[in-house]
């Protein structure tokens, strides 16, 4: 067991659990050549561990979140001032001039998808988990992975009438999409 991801995981208090992340970061290690995309990046503490483990092998992590404070008290799980805070601890954490292999975009990803390059080794999506956020990030992003790279969609679980309700086209949330990926623990995997 990796102590010191063990030491970041809980000093940037990350919303994945320890087999979660040593998920993702072994995914950075072991897919092909291309860069990584984190939708949904909260206070930074899997970007993290994305930031490390792509280090490691000369990669870049795309961090996507537009704290979008227009959801608190509307969306599951987000209260009044939880973006402004997100936002502050994900500047202290990991844009303090310490991580070089990071870019961040404050935008939704249909505003940004055409800065971030094609070939991607693995995507988080971790964003807003309404099912047609999770849809709509799924169907911007999935065409830019490479060959061999994973995407793994975080929270499959997530409270009622979220990521995994069934929506009015007879999809399943996710679990419509279970057939092209495994459950690794309350996270999607989807090989391409």
């Amino acid at each position: 067991m990796n102590t010191e991801l063990i030491k970041l995981w809980r000093k940037f208090e990350a919303q994945t659990t320890i087999p979660q992340i040593y998920e993702l970061y072994d995914a950075v290690l072991n897919t092909p050549p291309g860069d990584v995309v984190e939708i949904g990046s909260a206070c930074g503490g899997t970007t993290i561990i994305l930031i490390e483990a792509a280090k490691q092998v000369g990669k870049f992590v795309y961090s996507v979140d537009p704290y979008p404070e227009e959801m608190e008290g509307k969306a599951y799980g987000y209260t009044p001032g939880l973006m402004n805070e997100f936002k502050e601890r994900f500047t202290k954490n990991i844009l303090n001039g310490k991580h070089l292999n990071i870019i961040q975009f404050n935008n939704d990803l249909t505003d940004c998808i055409d800065l971030i390059p094609d070939g991607l080794s693995v995507v988080f999506i971790d964003g807003c988990h309404e099912f047609s956020f999770v849809q709509k990030e799924y169907e911007l992003i999935f065409p830019k992975l490479v060959k061999g790279g994973l995407l793994y969609i975080h929270d499959i679980y997530w409270g009622d009438g979220q990521v995994s309700r069934t929506t009015e086209s007879g999809l399943t949330g996710v679990f419509g999409w279970l057939g092209k990926g495994v459950d690794v623990g309350n996270m999607l995997r989807i090989e391409k």
